[in-house]
């Protein structure tokens, strides 16, 4: 009896590429969840002149050997650390240059630190849930804007 299996280098290929496909849903589910941390960072974030809302970003995936990393963040305000940082610092109703006056009375320290604390908890499901999609599916999920511009 003799038979032959047609395929196998395909199937040989297509493993191969299996490590690089998951750091990709895993990216994806990180820049997910990088969003959602900015979005809900924004609303704690002390606003009178929308500087602070203005300078949040995620930046691009980072591949390292063993780990895909999601940089996101505030940049270009030179009082940010200042802003993030400092506990005594009060934020009660700003006379602010929005036209949303609700808006003005917002503004917390920790505003970043406080919204990653947050979701926790959603950031990892937000992974997970990306590596399930391309399990499931064998496609990479899509990243989901929220409003967070992109460097």
């Amino acid at each position: 009896m003799k038979f032959s299996i047609s395929g196998s280098d395909e199937l040989k290929g297509q493993i191969r590429k299996l490590p690089k496909q998951f750091k990709d849903a895993s990216a994806v589910g990180q820049a997910n969840a990088a969003q959602d941390i900015m979005a809900l960072s924004k609303t704690r974030a002390p606003y009178e002149d929308g500087d602070l809302e203005a300078g949040a970003f995620v930046g691009d995936v980072d591949y390292t050997a063993h780990s895909v990393v999601v940089d996101f963040g505030y940049e270009g305000v030179p009082y940010l650390a200042r802003q993030h940082e400092d506990l005594t610092l009060n934020h009660p109703g700003l006379k602010s240059k929005t036209k949303n006056p609700g808006r003005a009375a917002q503004g917390e320290a920790k505003f970043l630190e406080s919204a990653m604390n947050d979701l926790d908890r959603s950031a990892q499901r937000s992974v997970a849930k990306a590596i399930d999609f391309f399990l499931r599916t064998g496609l990479l999920p899509k990243v989901v804007s929220r409003g967070v511009r992109f460097k």
